[in-house]
């Protein structure tokens, strides 16, 4: 099962995209995979650069990890801090006020459910609503671009736990 959708932020103000991807491995090895992000952050994506650690880790609230990928042909040099950690199940980051995401792992038939979100606006009701406007019409097509982004590494993090690589 694939699911990849966007959420309409009118209502919150908030755009969000998902993307979730069912994998034949357990919940515990798609999290291990997390844990170890930095290692695997090249094959996980052709448009992967460099992943390190700058404060803390995985496990620990506060920790802030910088990744370097290339995103609708411009290079972006990102760094996110890990808000919220619930060990073996989810980690939630803050890159920049007003974006976000999280990445959540969970029990699924025959494997795990992982789920890739992405979050960009301001969580209130009218000043979101004009903010998601503004970052609509700014955006144009990267937003198209990130979710195609997104849904590859969905599929790419499945072909990696289920096979051990991503089909050329």
């Amino acid at each position: 099962m694939r699911r990849l959708h966007e959420v309409d932020g009118s209502a919150r103000g908030m755009i969000e995209l998902l993307d979730e991807v069912e994998i034949g491995v357990s919940s515990d090895t798609v999290w291990q995979w997390l844990e170890q992000m930095p290692e695997h952050y090249r094959e996980w994506h052709p448009d992967h650069i460099s992943c390190r650690w700058v404060r803390g880790d995985a496990a620990v609230p506060g920790a802030v990890m910088e990744v370097v990928e290339r995103l609708h042909g411009r290079r972006h040099r990102l760094r996110m801090t890990l808000t919220h950690v619930e060990p073996g199940r989810r980690v939630e980051y803050r890159i920049a006020p007003g974006l976000g995401g999280a990445f959540e792992v969970e029990p699924a038939d025959g494997g795990s459910r992982f789920t890739a979100a992405l979050r960009i606006g301001v969580s209130a009701t009218l000043l979101g609503a004009i903010v998601d406007r503004l970052v609509r019409l700014a955006a144009g097509g990267r937003i198209a671009s990130i979710r195609q982004h997104q849904a590859e590494e969905g599929a790419n993090l499945k072909a990696l736990l289920e096979h051990g690589s991503v089909p050329e």
